[in-house]
């Protein structure tokens, strides 16, 4: 199911590039077909950018409409209060009330402490690179995604035992976002590369690589998803042992990418890696929801997405980008990411040893531990 999933997110980055390719290449005779006069002082990649989000935009009004099956709860809460109390949590200096109000001083005066960090590892790196424009943005993104931690620690303890707290879940969840960040960093220089080094149009970049992607990305999750299921039958370490088979088996068709002179060998390249590193996606989703118990589920998942999308995003492209320019070759700042195989390898190798070691009860024994009411029935 949760490859299910997952395929149709993937199959929307996929039109996304080959709608891309072809606003990019033919913008200008589209926007003199258009009603208004401006159009055609919009920049192509912001008219492919409008483009391929107005769906988004709709679907989400679709999905808005659906209703939820009645459920139980303990303690009803509107929608509205329940979106407010959650972006207190991350956004300021909405975060600093929320601490000080729901938890006190101390609360309060940890989150300015982690605010002060974050804003002087920003400013570090913003003076050392010349990049103040990531290192800030990468510093509001940290400080809130640490803001939002506290906020889960001190609401929910046996939903951040289960999780944050829970040292088998902070492997796995550091070692994907280092995988995370070579399989991201590959999807984000691909359709540049091919264009540079190829001299291709954008339209057959988006056309070549998006269908690569589209089947790559189903034939990877799906696998994955099935092997996840028929491993994890009898086998606790099964999404280590996917996203492990992610993190090495793409490697060899990544290195032929960015160094093979042929195009047809770069897209065939490209399919490759995109279908191996996409299998640890289904394993990843399956571990976030057997790791905590029922009620958790959501959020658990919540947590692992958001924190590997943003390492992965925030430090990926970046890293690669940042070689290529001290090094003038694209190429190189790619494969430069290939350093984060060994420290993702640890940490999946770490965590699967740790994870032979815990069964169900366990995690039912520690969540009852920190104040789980039914676990504790």
């Amino acid at each position: 199911m949760i490859a299910a999933y997952l395929c149709g997110t993937n199959a929307g980055g996929a039109m996304a590039l080959v709608v891309g390719g072809l606003m990019l290449q033919h913008w200008s005779q589209v926007c003199m077909n258009l009603p208004f006069a401006a159009a055609c002082g919009i920049p192509a990649w912001k008219a492919a950018l409008l483009l391929v989000g107005l769906p988004g935009v709709l679907m989400a009004l679709v999905v808005f409409s659906l209703k939820d099956p009645v459920r139980v709860v303990s303690r009803p809460q509107s929608l509205g209060r329940h979106i407010v109390r959650e972006f207190s949590a991350s956004i300021p200096p909405f975060t600093f009330l929320a601490t000080s109000t729901e938890f006190g001083a101390k609360a309060l005066i940890q989150n300015l402490i982690l605010f002060a960090a974050s804003a002087a590892v920003a400013a570090g790196l913003g003076y050392a690179t010349g990049d103040w424009v990531q290192w800030v943005a990468l510093g509001i993104g940290f400080y809130s995604v640490g803001s939002w931690t506290q906020m889960l620690r001190l609401r929910d303890r046996p939903l951040y035992a289960l999780t944050l707290g829970c040292p088998v879940y902070r492997r796995a969840l550091g070692g994907m976002a280092a995988l995370g960040c070579m399989a991201g960093t590959v999807q984000f220089w691909a359709a540049p590369y091919a264009m540079r080094e190829f001299h291709l149009s954008p339209s057959s970049v988006g056309g070549m690589l998006g269908a690569a992607l589209l089947v790559g990305n189903l034939l990877g999750l799906v696998f994955g998803g099935v092997m996840t299921d028929i491993l994890r039958r009898r086998d606790p370490r099964a999404p280590f042992i996917l996203a492990g088979g992610s993190l090495l088996l793409p490697l060899p068709f990544v290195a032929l990418m960015f160094t093979t002179g042929h195009p047809v060998v770069f897209v065939v390249s490209y399919f490759l890696h995109t279908m191996f590193s996409s299998m640890w996606g289904s394993a990843a989703g399956a571990f976030a929801q057997d790791m905590v118990l029922p009620r958790m589920r959501g959020t658990s998942a919540a947590c692992t997405a958001l924190l590997i999308i943003v390492i992965t995003l925030a430090i990926g492209p970046y890293w690669s980008g940042k070689i290529s320019t001290m090094s003038g070759s694209l190429s190189t700042g790619v494969l430069s990411i290939m350093a984060f195989v060994p420290l993702s390898a640890a940490l999946l190798w770490s965590g699967a040893r740790m994870i032979r070691r815990m069964t169900p009860e366990d995690r039912i024994a520690r969540a009852a531990a920190h104040g789980e009411p039914a676990a504790a029935g």
